[in-house]
């Protein structure tokens, strides 16, 4: 259940074909695919371009090109905590945690607490951390804590923080949003307060953050209705304006107002704090220089109103945190940006105009919006077009010790009785991407997770829907949620899940929740055993 495709730059945006052989194309002149291009050169934003390392694919890979070869699957041992719901008494949810050696589970919330506006342990599993409404300002909460002693967490709580938004864990640290003078400031929380940055106005399009304690790097992502600016920091310091690093721009694409941005924004910092991924679902991106409608033959593109082709896509954006001083400068080719970003080129006769960009790897167009002319959801757009298979992803975005990233996404486009959802992992300096685990084409049928003969729950031909992934602490398995194999209807097969795992490559799959039907797991953390 393995599929592997290339998706460099943007060749992937729009195909033109011709009945009649064409002569190939030299350096700075138009193409459509590589192999419209002379021998040694690649085809990026529809012009030939010399080929670098960072545009091999598999078949061009020798030695240390791959990340995976220098970093073998072991086996790990580590905790799971998660939420689960009680679906016969509805909204009693509780806190518990899966050792993953003797496949233990212990619920950590005290009795008779309810989750349903969330609890966490922290990663060392000493701290338990739930949520009170704040009752004096109203959309806040108050966080309450409580000390965790093998694995049951006390009844007796303190009131830590008052009148916060957006509340996350992240490893031992919390971090969350206050309002303060007509503005949304991020703060993390290590033992005392500590800024992170503004991410916007109280009445303006709100934006997000991410704090990554493990490489001491933190972002702030600050939205307008088309505009995302990314802004990178040390963790502890305040992250300000001189910050930006770069500003994802949808304003070409619409002739009216429209909002790309604003709200959760999907993101991670690899350990080494090298990397940074940015995934965005609902926002164009730009391709080829134009004049009118024709010259744009990608899915769902028009001209915009910059004269660039446009259409909007589910992409992740993938950043050289060492390089950043390049983005925006001028360029020849993907070489002169180094090995993560790429040169963004509008055409042959706009070379003047080619800067470097982070690395956009396209997964898909949003199923059910309507692009094009004339209008089509991205559904039919890209029917049968593997290389834009995915409608969607989801949080988290997880970079592994091999340098890749993880995360899950999938296709919702009603042709199945379940989204074709899988595992996704996209190597960073050449935008391949692999679906490590998952289904394409195939309907839930609760038949292919039991053996009759020997009346068991049997997953290895289970399709399930997948939810979310989290690669383990040290990096060698994928925890998941994904489809109970218990349960029986399928209209149920998206909503009530369990924990799954397997090997960082997909291999050795196994369901590893046990719950029953009638219980549902909503989110999934990974702790390292001490």
């Amino acid at each position: 259940m393995k599929l592997v495709w290339l998706l460099l730059g943007f060749s992937a945006f729009g195909i033109a074909c011709s009945d009649d052989p064409v002569p190939l194309a030299n350096a700075g002149e138009a193409c459509s695919v590589d192999s419209n291009c002379a021998s040694g050169l690649v085809c990026r934003q529809d012009i030939c371009v010399e080929r670098t390392t960072t545009d091999m694919g598999p078949d061009d890979m020798t030695g240390d090109m791959s990340p995976d070869m220098d970093t073998p699957i072991v086996a790990e041992e580590f905790y799971i905590s998660y939420i689960v719901e009680d679906l016969i008494n509805e909204r009693q949810r509780s806190l518990f945690v899966l050792d993953t050696q003797s496949g233990t589970r212990t619920k950590v919330s005290p009795e008779d607490f309810n989750c349903d506006r969330g609890c966490w342990i922290s990663d060392d599993l000493t701290t338990f951390y739930s949520l009170r409404t704040n009752t004096d300002t109203p959309g806040t909460f108050d966080v309450i804590s409580s000390p965790v002693t093998s694995l049951k967490a006390s009844d007796e709580f303190t009131t830590i923080l008052v009148a916060v938004r957006s509340f996350r864990v992240i490893e031992n640290m919390l971090t969350y949003v206050k309002q303060e003078n007509g503005v949304n400031n991020a703060y993390f929380w290590d033992g005392s307060e500590k800024p992170v940055g503004t991410i916007g106005s109280v009445e303006a399009t709100q934006g997000d953050w991410l704090i990554a304690p493990d490489s001491a790097k933190a972002i702030t992502f600050e939205a307008t209705l088309q505009t995302m600016t990314v802004r990178v920091g040390d963790l502890g310091e305040n992250i300000g304006p001189e910050a930006a690093v770069h500003t994802i721009d949808g304003s070409n694409y619409q002739e009216v107002a429209g909002s790309y941005f604003g709200g959760n924004v999907p993101s991670a910092v690899s350990a080494d704090g090298k990397l940074l991924a940015v995934a965005t679902s609902s926002a164009p991106l730009d391709t080829n220089a134009c004049t009118d409608a024709s010259q744009c033959t990608g899915p769902g593109e028009r001209c915009g109103i910059f004269g660039r082709c446009s259409s909007i896509k589910v992409a992740v954006h993938l950043f050289d945190l060492e390089q950043t001083d390049n983005l925006g400068e001028r360029c020849s080719g993907d070489a002169a940006c180094g090995p993560i970003h790429v040169c963004d080129i509008p055409s042959d006769t706009q070379l003047d105009q080619a800067v470097c960009i982070p690395r956009p790897v396209v997964l898909g167009l949003p199923g059910q919006q309507t692009q094009g002319n004339p209008a089509r959801p991205g559904c039919e757009l890209t029917a049968g077009n593997d290389d834009l298979f995915y409608t969607s992803l989801r949080s988290p975005l997880n970079f592994g010790s091999d340098g890749n990233l993880y995360f899950a996404a999938d296709r919702d486009c009603n042709d199945l009785n379940i989204a074709a959802a899988g595992v996704i992992k996209i190597e960073p300096t050449t935008g391949n991407i692999e679906t490590v685990y998952g289904n394409r084409n195939e309907n839930f049928d609760f038949n292919r997770c039991y053996d009759e003969v020997e009346q068991v729950t049997n997953v290895e031909d289970c399709v399930v829907f997948v939810e979310s992934a989290v690669l383990s602490p040290g990096g060698n398995k994928i925890a998941f949620l994904a489809t109970n194999p218990e349960v029986i209807d399928y209209a149920l097969a998206e909503s009530t899940l369990d924990i799954w795992l397997m090997d960082r490559d997909g291999q050795n799959y196994q369901w590893i929740g046990n719950h029953g039907s009638l219980e549902a797991v909503q989110s999934i953390r990974v702790h390292p055993k001490p």
